[in-house]
């Protein structure tokens, strides 16, 4: 297959340049290592897994990430067939391991309660760079039998909101710019606040 050519830049959750940093297409073969300069700038080659389905939304669109001990993509660039000459914009942050703790308003531990990473509307007021191209990556985990939180890579950034979801529990959603670390997060029940559960279903 013809290789596509991609070039763009490597860029913190202010706009902000991250040089030094290799630059990977996930699930395709880089003609060769992709790092960014002092300007985050970078430009890699890379052979479409599979030529004849290239620009198949269903085997999935190719994504530019930061691959780097120090950095987690928080929000990669997809690229397609009528984007792979535009400057793409690739979001990281500095990488940290977190922990904590899902209760209920007893201190009771929640088993299985999940917690998903999403950013605050303001996160990317203001930010220099359009990012019609960019998508948020998915960082979520589990709480274990004790009601734990484990997580060895988390973007460590303003802007940044986790939300709490465990069945049966009021949904709690936290400003990660306000909290102490270990985190302890409280799921109240709806007999205790008052407030109806609405069950359903959510469909494409």
């Amino acid at each position: 297959p013809t290789p596509v050519s991609v070039h763009g830049r490597a860029v913190n959750m202010r706009g902000e340049p991250i040089g030094d940093v290799n630059v990977t297409v996930m699930g395709h073969d880089l003609l060769g290592p992709a790092r960014s300069d002092g300007d985050g700038r970078f430009e890699l080659q890379y052979y479409p897994s599979d030529a004849g389905k290239r620009w198949n939304s269903a085997s999935g669109d190719p994504s530019l990430h930061v691959e780097d001990d120090d950095w987690i993509t928080i929000r990669p660039s997809c690229v397609e067939l009528t984007n792979q000459e535009r400057e793409h914009v690739v979001v990281a942050a500095p990488v940290q391991s977190i922990e904590g703790r899902v209760q209920d308003s007893g201190g009771a531990p929640i088993e299985g309660a999940k917690i998903s990473l999403s950013p605050q509307s303001e996160a990317f007021r203001g930010f220099p760079f359009a990012l019609d191209m960019a998508r948020w990556i998915n960082i979520s985990c589990l709480s274990d039998a004790d009601g734990r939180l484990s997580l060895e890579r988390f973007p460590v950034a303003s802007g940044l909101r986790l939300s709490v979801f465990a069945e049966g529990l009021i949904a709690q959603s936290v400003n990660l710019d306000l909290v102490a670390w270990p985190l302890v997060i409280e799921l109240e029940r709806p007999d205790e606040t008052g407030q109806s559960m609405l069950e359903g279903v959510v469909l494409d």
